[in-house]
């Protein structure tokens, strides 16, 4: 599987693959082919030569057998066992009764006897019925044996012992021991295999060590080159590869880097403009939105500060009054009188009104700010000390999140201590049973971020949009000014307020003011 991999994503592997592919085929074609060539002519001469040892075993019993000297015959074969160890020589009558032979021990046995092999009794049987002559190689128990048999036909010169009426007198089988010369054979094949195969791998390395010199190391570095290319690397160095194909190719690919690296770099220009272009332009769409916003918050708040004034300056005098009188019955009642206690609220209710038409008062008069280079964690510090009593009775931790080294802001430090107590204070007031409560600080860029975060019971997301509203309050007591007032202030300052929350999670509020910069530092 993992050469499967190799071989689909590398050319090299193809290349070497294919070529000792078509090496090993030619191979094993032409050592087949030379291997049949070999024992083809190996048998042609095995034959060849049992005919000629036929011929000449046959010239030497020739003259006893037509003399009719049995014990020359005889001799005859005997001297045959002795010269030629390899050779074994029988003489049969035309029924294959074995007359003569090599081998003392068959004589005037039938030749299905000696041998049971059916390649030789066939060939003896057709060559008693019919002058002819026949050649195989057998495989005996004893070895590999080339075999010749051929007739003995009935001739002029052996009428006087054999009559003429049988054409066919017998038959002579001739089993010369084939080992030496197939092992011989063998050695030939083998040693042209081993041959064959070194110059075969002599051919693949020399085909492999040329195509890799000429084509596939360039090939490689194409491919390295566009990899590093698509990778981003476009000042990848090209080499020099020659003036054919795989050079010319090289050529183009480099133009067309350059190519592509001068219009990558036209059009990073002008994405930059164009980047650029685009910045300023929503900072301006920013600085309009924020200049509008604030327009229309202070159309707004003068609106609200105009009908606030006129609201007030005709509610006061009423309730004032009516203060004044619920105090003189009081003071003209006995004490445990019970209409005492409800003088009482009605002396409270108009002192809450009253406070909250300061409150609006002071909401709707235009502020002048007194900015100064000032510390705000020692701000922080100064005004969590204002709620020492209130943590501790409402059983709520805090901690101070501030490094020490925080730039100085230009702010109004009355007025920024006013937003955290706002805060503060909404804080403590979602944590009724408790909770924790994190005010930080740190720098972010041009600015000094503040927040102010609590663990209480959080703020809906339908009421979000609205929490910086004039008069818009979650509470159920409260005239929904605190964080418009916090709002306002920040925004005077020239810097942002908002607020995150989960319902059950806490929330929290941070503001930016921008930092003190010196000038004529």
């Amino acid at each position: 599987m993992r050469f499967f991999q190799i071989f689909q994503n590398s050319i090299t592997v193809k290349v070497i693959s294919l070529i000792s592919l078509l090496a090993i085929m030619v191979f094993i074609l032409l050592i087949a082919v030379n291997s049949y060539w070999q024992r083809v002519d190996t048998m042609d001469q095995i034959q060849y030569m049992g005919y000629r040892t036929t011929d000449l075993i046959e010239l030497n019993i020739e003259e006893p057998m037509l003399l009719g000297d049995n014990l020359g015959t005889h001799e005859q074969f005997s001297r045959i066992d002795k010269l030629y160890d390899d050779l074994t020589v029988y003489l049969t009558d035309f029924r294959g009764n074995i007359t003569y032979s090599t081998r003392s021990d068959v004589i005037r046995d039938y030749m299905d006897a000696v041998y049971l092999d059916e390649n030789i009794l066939k060939s003896l049987s057709d060559t008693l019925k019919n002058k002819t002559q026949k050649s195989a190689l057998v495989e005996l128990e004893e070895g590999a044996f080339f075999m010749t048999v051929r007739s003995v036909a009935n001739q002029p010169e052996c009428y006087h012992c054999h009559g003429r009426s049988q054409p066919i007198l017998g038959s002579m089988l001739v089993m010369q021991n084939a080992d030496p010369n197939l092992a011989l054979l063998q050695k030939h094949q083998l040693q042209n295999f081993l041959l064959g195969l070194g110059c075969l791998l002599l051919l693949i390395f020399t085909l492999v060590y040329f195509l890799k010199k000429t084509i596939i190391n360039r090939i490689t570095f194409l491919h390295d080159m566009g990899k590093k290319i698509t990778g981003g690397n476009l000042d990848a160095e090209f080499k020099d590869l020659g003036q054919d194909e795989l050079g010319k190719l090289a050529q183009g690919f480099k133009i067309m880097v350059n190519n592509l690296k001068q219009k990558i770099k036209e059009a990073r220009d002008k994405s930059e403009l164009a980047e650029e272009q685009t910045r300023e332009t929503k900072k301006a769409i920013e600085e309009l939105v924020k200049t509008q916003h604030k327009l229309i918050q202070a159309e707004r708040f003068a609106a609200i500060g105009e009908a606030a004034s006129h609201l007030s300056h005709e509610i006061k005098n009423p309730l004032m009054i009516m203060a004044g009188f619920a105090k003189q019955i009081q003071c003209s009642l006995p004490n445990d009188c019970p209409e005492q206690e409800k003088l009482n609220i009605i002396v409270q209710e108009a002192q809450r009104l009253e406070k909250m038409l300061y409150e609006v008062r002071d909401f709707t008069r235009p502020r002048t700010l007194k900015k100064e280079p000032s510390q705000i964690n020692q701000l922080i510090s100064e005004t969590i000390k204002i709620f020492d009593n209130q943590l501790e009775t409402s059983k709520t931790e805090y901690r101070l999140d501030m490094p020490k080294d925080l730039p100085l802001v230009n702010m109004d430090k009355d007025q920024i201590k006013q937003v955290l107590i706002n805060l503060i204070k909404n804080s403590l007031e979602a944590m009724q049973d408790g909770g924790f409560l994190t005010i930080g600080a740190r720098q972010e860029n041009q600015t000094v971020q503040v927040w102010v975060e609590d663990t209480g019971q959080g703020i809906p997301s339908e009421k979000m949009k609205k929490i910086f509203s004039p008069f818009f309050t979650t509470k159920d007591k409260g005239t929904g000014l605190g964080l418009a007032v916090s709002y306002r202030i920040i925004q005077d300052h020239g810097g942002d307020i908002s607020v995150e929350s989960k319902t059950g999670k806490g929330a929290k509020f941070t503001f930016h003011l921008p930092i003190f910069l010196d000038e004529h530092r």
